[in-house]
């Protein structure tokens, strides 16, 4: 990791970008503080929200920063009630779910994918095949690590049918862009 990653991840942190954007953070709400600015709400949220994924990959990366898992997870806690709120960007709450699955936080992180695969459900149009498939395999992968495996089957039998419905209509849509 060079210093440079690391400049620029202590830049943002100090350059207040929930002022210059107008936004007023609080642990699991996102609101406009300028009037004007809530008109076009869903796209000033999804700048929130890029700014905030930049902050988390320079996080990932800085692998000798012990406090780095805390801080992502703090950061995820700020963007998934934004997506879900504007639906913007819905695959962060995916993101976040595996983070949790990473730390081994299955249960929060079964929720997370629950949440999705609802929000999912409600809005046909998000989301797509692949992304969908993700997300049932990782729901599997919280079922196996919560040692309730005929769950975990029931959804890996889902992923693999949504893979090869996938692969009928485009092959190399199997193993392109996986997540």
């Amino acid at each position: 990791m060079t210093k440079y990653p690391k400049i620029c991840y202590i830049y943002s942190v100090s350059d207040g970008f929930e002022r210059r954007y107008g936004i007023r953070v609080r642990p699991l709400l996102c609101e406009y503080t300028d009037p004007a600015m809530r008109m076009d709400g869903a796209h000033k949220q999804e700048d929130y929200n890029d700014l905030i994924r930049t902050k988390i990959e320079v996080l990932s990366a800085m692998a000798d920063y012990a406090d780095r898992f805390a801080e992502i997870g703090a950061l995820y806690e700020k963007i998934v009630p934004v997506a879900e709120k504007y639906l913007v960007e819905t695959d962060v709450i995916c993101d976040y779910a595996k983070h949790l699955s990473n730390q081994n936080n299955h249960p929060r992180a079964l929720h997370a994918a629950q949440r999705l695969q609802a929000i999912y459900d409600a809005h046909p149009d998000l989301g797509d095949d692949r992304a969908r498939a993700s997300l049932v395999n990782l729901t599997g992968i919280c079922y196996v690590s919560l040692h309730d495996y005929a769950k975990a089957e029931e959804y890996y039998l889902k992923a693999i049918a949504i893979r090869e419905a996938l692969a009928k209509n485009d092959p190399d849509s199997v193993t392109r862009n996986r997540r």
